[in-house]
């Protein structure tokens, strides 16, 4: 989207579930933590061009994200789920996280 006038740019293809979205001024990287176990990867090739590079594997539930913009390190938090199968799937308790299984992932940059 232009930040000037509201123009919508580009429409892109990101994962299921998402929950944040980060870019990464150094690198010109845009980034979608999706619940599905993947993150979205875009790279800003210009103001108006951008190009979809290959989503990396996270983990399940792995949709909170922060970026570290000096270093590129991005971290993502999930946990360990169990399906509560008395709610459907498409509902949001059907996934329960189990207690005291938080994980901070780290995703380094590849040089």
């Amino acid at each position: 989207m232009n930040a000037t006038n509201g123009a919508v740019i580009a429409s892109l293809p990101i994962g299921a579930g998402t929950d944040f979205a980060e870019f990464d001024a150094n690198r010109r990287l845009a980034f979608s933590s999706n619940r599905e176990g993947t993150l979205s990867v875009v790279a800003e090739k210009s103001s108006d061009a951008f190009q979809v590079l290959t989503p990396v594997e996270t983990s399940y539930g792995a949709r909170t994200m922060a970026v570290d913009q000096k270093a590129g390190r991005l971290f993502v938090v999930t946990a360990d789920f169990t399906t509560n199968d008395a709610v459907p799937i498409s509902d949001r308790g059907h996934y329960v996280v189990k207690p005291g299984s938080a994980k901070l992932l780290f995703l380094d940059p590849v040089k």
